[in-house]
């Protein structure tokens, strides 16, 4: 909870401890109460903006939240497709997205 509660917050942040709920081992007899509130609480856009953090890269997300931010993306730019290739190329931490921006020093 502290980490929601900084000034610094983001909804990178917000979606990341909604995944980390989702596999509490504490939580494992209350799931479907758990997973109910991050279906009301968390969007696409939560997913977006984890996936496109630095210090997250959607590492917890399923292949269908990926899917999710994919189709979001092109919905957002319809008139750009290559902004899939962007995405792809944030990821990898390959040109246009250098590593070094997204090294550990840059991140935390």
């Amino acid at each position: 909870m502290d980490i929601l509660q900084s000034d610094n917050a983001t909804i990178a942040d917000a979606c990341e401890q909604w995944l980390s709920l989702l596999t509490a081992d504490a939580l494992k007899p209350h799931l479907t109460t758990v997973m109910k509130r991050f279906e009301e609480a968390v969007t696409d856009n939560h997913f977006l903006a984890n996936f496109l953090h630095p210090k997250y890269k959607g590492k917890h997300l399923s292949e269908a939240d990926e899917e999710a931010v994919r189709r979001l993306l092109l919905k957002l730019n319809p008139e750009h497709p290559e902004v899939i290739a962007d995405l792809c190329a944030f990821i990898a931490g390959s040109d246009p997205f250098p590593a070094s921006l997204l090294s550990s020093a840059c991140v935390d």
